[in-house]
């Protein structure tokens, strides 16, 4: 309606709809399409009650045009009572959302492929899309220690991956237009993006974090990420393991856990964290509401304090705290080992070890010693 061309992906959408479920009236010329006619394809699909309704607002759009903006027909055939209503999902997000814990996703986390165990942390934590994950490179991230000495980083998203043409393709995210936004990482998981930058992410300032594993696309897939649940026999065996996010989820007993609803509970931890509204929306990418949000750009280099806190809600307990209520520290020998070793050499080393076991290390490093680690491993190699 704005004039501007069509976005690749959503021309591959409506072509789609075209060549498939709306097939049977798009050989037909407008005039002669009757409300009739959509009457009983609107039944005939019910069935696919979600694919139905997008053609079917499409459809109604195609018409809306016609009637209002190119005047090649009087009246608009799409009137089917209660067919623009969006249809009720098999699965309520907000329940399904609301009972998720922090527990619950590190489980997830953890029972995902090793190489998506960041991805499934930074959909639940820092509020990315699951496409904006799958573009971002080594040069979006930036992780070091604050001026407390406490884990810190910065992700910067200002792009995003989508599906067409049988391919996957880079291009900006939803919100492209209001440039790159940079989050602040909950210092919980930087030990963890450590590790998977050392260890998965490819090689390079534009090497990709979570890079495809089948080598005829150019990015990670979700059906990559999502792998599928075990197959059973009749008697309860297993005959094909599972993997991936389906798998995790059914683990965890919430089979109907969808991906992209990690981003609805990272919007609400933040909440709960007390992020201001304007602040939170710019972390998620949205738009800022009404016409004083379009001249409001809330800075989120301001918000280290409210990552801070969502790590507290999910158990992270900061150094000033942990000196003080356990005793992990490494004794003389091995701390001053670990300060020999080159921080190459370190950062592999803590690659190895448990999420709970770098945070409990790195706060009797000295800041400047996690800086050069954390540097060797964003070093191309």
């Amino acid at each position: 309606s704005n004039g501007a061309p069509l976005h690749p992906r959503t021309r591959a959408e409506y072509v789609g709809y075209l060549e498939g479920i709306l097939n049977p009236l798009a050989s037909e010329p407008l005039v002669r399409i009757t409300s009739g006619d959509i009457a009983r394809w609107h039944g005939a699909n019910a069935r696919t009650p979600s694919l139905r309704h997008k053609a079917y607002s499409f459809m109604n759009s195609v018409f809306r045009t016609a009637v209002e903006v190119d005047e090649l027909i009087g009246r608009n055939p799409c009137r089917v009572d209660n067919a623009s209503r969006k249809p009720k999902m098999q699965s309520n997000p907000d329940r399904v959302v609301r009972a998720l814990t922090h527990k619950t996703v590190r489980d997830l986390a953890d029972l995902v492929q090793p190489r998506d165990k960041v991805l499934i942390l930074l959909l639940a934590y820092c509020c990315v899309r699951t496409g904006e994950a799958c573009a971002l490179r080594r040069h979006d991230v930036r992780l070091g220690v604050d001026a407390e000495g406490l884990p810190f980083g910065w992700l910067t998203v200002e792009r995003g991956i989508s599906s067409y043409d049988g391919q996957r393709h880079e291009g900006e995210t939803k919100t492209g237009s209001k440039g790159e936004r940079i989050i602040p990482i909950p210092p919980h998981i930087v030990g963890d993006l450590a590790a998977h930058l050392a260890e998965w992410a490819l090689p390079g300032p534009n090497g990709l974090l979570f890079p495809s594993t089948n080598p005829a696309m150019d990015f990670r897939t979700t059906q990559q990420i999502n792998g599928h649940a075990a197959v059973l026999r009749k008697d309860g065996s297993v005959r094909k393991k599972g993997y991936g996010w389906y798998h995790a989820r059914k683990v965890v007993e919430m089979p109907t856990l969808r991906l992209h609803w990690l981003r609805h509970w990272s919007n609400t931890v933040w909440d709960e964290a007390g992020t201001p509204e304007g602040v939170r929306r710019a972390i998620m990418g949205h738009v800022q509401q009404g016409m004083t949000g379009h001249y409001t750009h809330p800075d989120t280099t301001k918000a280290s304090p409210y990552a801070r806190r969502v790590s507290e809600l999910a158990g992270w307990i900061g150094p000033e705290h942990a000196n003080t209520t356990t005793n992990t520290a490494p004794d003389g020998a091995l701390k001053s080992l670990l300060i020999a070793m080159d921080p190459r050499t370190l950062a592999v080393a803590l690659s190895t070890m448990s999420p709970a076991e770098v945070a409990d290390l790195l706060p009797h490093l000295p800041p400047e010693r996690v800086a050069a680690i954390l540097a060797a491993q964003l070093r191309p190699a």
